[in-house]
């Protein structure tokens, strides 16, 4: 029917059409930095974005966080994207997020190839997550209804997401796993497809000090949809003096022009003066750019926002060890590093004693409470 051609028309222009599956505006990322890496973002999922790519990594978030992201994509098409995470530890992380992508004004045909005048669709997907970890090993799920419209034709289905991530042995590194759009078929008039079925596995590897100031990241995924072949992704990150961060990308599956992406991102509330007005509030902006050729580009502008202190304590200095050293060794650390994060430098001190207090010779809180001392001086002769 004309409408279907229209819709296959529409979603053959980002470049993740499949005749055979349906929903395929979930194939577009979500997030400008997740977008900047590649979409290499299964085994890191350190923010919101989680809910999209692996609701497992929910659980590593310590913080309440918010984001909302624009998407300018090519011929009048518009993403939005707007998702919050609430951490409870005894119960785990919980997450929702709305996913609204419209067309605008497209020209539809007939199945004569006739012109019927112009018409618009609607793509959205509503969703929960659910997260929790024993130990080192998270895991969690993603629900999703999912609704299109294109002019009268309307349908609607359910899915949902498995994942799973693991923090190794290996200081910095990560492994995570996830199946995504498990659910049911979509139906347009007398014909239904099913989703955009995929299994997606990554490595992620985090460099705390590469030189002084300076932080990097590399991201490896391969990617397994269930009705086309194989493909890679592949991110890297540095990141300066905890400000300024850049990526670039590469996500396998797309002509090479459009498989390459570019993004930076400025931690707002590192700005003293921003710091003043919002002390327990992080802010982050973040954009994402891919070239598309003769169509144009496809650019993401990102605003994401932490605040309260760490959940499940009343304060982040004077937490309760848990009956497992180890697990209290890295809770330390990393409440230690969202201290820091925030500028509150004795607190993060007190923290990474802590923990040097379990493992006395452990080099990386060594290292950690060396420098937060040097920073705290540091702000200290900039403030005299």
């Amino acid at each position: 029917m004309g409408t279907l051609k229209l819709l296959a028309i529409f979603l053959s222009c980002t470049n993740a059409f499949s005749e055979t599956t349906s929903a395929d505006f979930l194939r577009l990322a979500t997030g400008a930095r997740p977008t900047a890496l590649g979409e290499a973002y299964v085994a890191l999922a350190d923010d919101v974005h989680a809910i999209s790519y692996n609701p497992a990594g929910l659980s590593q978030l310590t913080r309440q966080e918010a984001a909302l992201m624009h998407h300018r994509f090519i011929e009048g098409i518009r993403q939005e994207w707007v998702g919050y995470v609430y951490p409870h530890p005894p119960l785990g992380s919980f997450a929702a997020s709305l996913n609204h992508l419209t067309s605008g004004n497209i020209e539809s045909f007939d199945a004569n190839d006739i012109p019927m005048g112009s018409v618009s669709s609607t793509h959205q997907a509503f969703s929960l997550a659910w997260s929790k970890n024993w130990r080192k090993i998270f895991y969690g799920i993603q629900w999703s209804w999912i609704r299109e419209r294109l002019a009268d034709a309307r349908a609607q289905a359910h899915a949902g997401d498995l994942g799973l991530l693991w923090k190794t042995p290996q200081k910095g590194l990560q492994a995570g796993l996830v199946l995504s759009h498990l659910g049911t078929k979509l139906r347009f008039d007398s014909e239904a497809f099913p989703l955009p079925r995929i299994l997606r596995v990554g490595l992620a590897y985090r460099a705390e000090e590469l030189l002084p100031e300076l932080s990097g990241l590399l991201s490896l995924q391969g990617n397994f949809p269930q009705k086309e072949g194989p493909f890679p992704s592949l991110g890297l990150e540095a990141e300066l003096y905890q400000l300024l961060k850049f990526q670039v990308g590469y996500r396998g599956g797309q002509e090479l022009m459009s498989s390459l992406r570019l993004g930076w991102g400025l931690r707002l509330t590192r700005i003293s003066s921003l710091a003043s007005l919002w002390p327990e509030i992080d802010l982050e902006f973040q954009y994402a750019f891919i070239p598309k050729g003769e169509l144009g580009s496809s650019q993401r502008l990102e605003l994401l926002a932490r605040w309260g202190k760490p959940t499940g304590s009343k304060s982040s200095a004077a937490l309760p060890p848990p009956r497992d050293p180890e697990v209290s060794f890295w809770r330390y650390l990393d409440l230690g590093k969202e201290e820091v994060s925030r500028m509150n430098f004795a607190e993060a001190i007190e923290l990474f004693e802590k923990a040097l207090q379990i493992y006395p010779a452990d080099p990386a809180a060594q290292r950690l409470l060396k420098k937060t001392i040097e920073l705290r001086e540091k702000f200290k002769n900039k403030l005299l």
